[in-house]
């Protein structure tokens, strides 16, 4: 069943890994970090 997922933070370390995890299980993931250039890099 697919899911939306809201994780914070996910700019890197774990939270991160977790977010591609889940978006490559076909999860919709909502990742937030205040580092938004990071984010805006790796999508």
């Amino acid at each position: 069943m697919k899911k939306t997922i809201f994780i914070t933070g996910s700019a890197n370390g774990i939270r991160k890994h977790l977010s591609d995890v889940f978006y490559n299980q076909g999860h919709n993931v909502i990742a937030t970090d205040f580092l938004i250039d990071i984010l805006k890099v790796e999508t």
